[in-house]
């Protein structure tokens, strides 16, 4: 975001009737527009990424709870076979 407006800026510093801008000001401009481009690859990578952590996460929570409702079932099992030898 600050790129782009640091570009908004270094264009508006132009004259509409200057037609041919000194190189450093066309290397600043390729120079902002490449940072711009590469902001925008990184930010749909990390999406990517940042979907496969989510979904590890959740996973990761669905392992934990699988393993204390299976301990939970066992220790409900066990009561009730103690019942049932009770009686």
């Amino acid at each position: 975001m600050f790129f782009f407006l640091f570009y908004s800026e270094v264009q508006s510093m132009i004259t509409p009737n200057d037609k041919t801008p000194s190189p450093q000001y066309t290397n600043l401009l390729n120079l902002i527009e490449s940072i711009r481009k590469k902001t925008n690859e990184l930010e749909i990578i990390w999406g990517k990424r940042r979907l496969r952590v989510e979904l590890f996460v959740q996973i990761k929570y669905f392992e934990i709870y699988s393993r204390e409702v299976c301990i939970i079932i066992n220790i409900i099992n066990q009561i009730e076979f103690c019942v049932k030898l009770m009686y």
